[in-house]
């Protein structure tokens, strides 16, 4: 379930900034700086939401598979595509369940293999089978979610005048 919130948070924030934002608390940023989060925090959701994009593809989160009688006794879960080492970690405290501290950690490397096995896909002239990487955002207004990304900028430079006219 928590898997689904996050990806439909992702997809309204095309259209509500503030849905970034729940989406970005589904993460455990605890082992990063806050000035990386203040920063980069849009991007690890993008990051985040590509990898299981195709971790989803390749059939590693099904849910028909996943009975709640698997996760009633566990604080932890797994699930890694076994061809690229691509994991991701979910871990509940109380009744919460977030994205692992590890996860958030390993996004910029997992994309990068994400990137690296499309590469030599297409070098072999193979239909690529891993998304493509999620677009910078730009630092402006011209999308919830590029102003979500100038807000979160601004913040972390301390340019109150620029946060607020977002």
């Amino acid at each position: 379930h928590m898997v689904q919130h996050f990806m439909l948070k992702v997809q309204e924030a095309a259209n509500d900034p503030a849905a970034y934002t729940a989406a970005m608390r589904c993460l455990d940023f605890s082992q990063l700086a806050p000035e990386i989060v203040a920063r980069d925090g849009p991007k690890y959701v993008d990051q985040l939401s590509d990898v299981l994009t195709y971790l989803r593809g390749k059939g590693v989160f099904d849910r028909e598979k996943l009975t709640k009688k698997q996760v009633a006794d566990k604080n932890e879960l797994v699930k890694e595509d076994s061809e690229t080492g691509i994991a991701v970690m979910l871990v509940r405290s109380g009744n919460q369940w977030r994205f692992g501290s590890q996860t958030v950690q390993r996004l910029p490397e997992m994309i990068a293999t994400l990137a690296a096995q499309r590469e030599a896909q297409v070098g072999k002239g193979e239909t690529p089978t891993t998304p493509t990487a999620t677009k910078t955002l730009p630092l402006d207004n011209s999308s919830p979610a590029a102003t979500i990304n100038l807000f979160f900028t601004a913040m972390a430079r301390n340019d109150l005048r620029t946060a607020l006219s977002c």
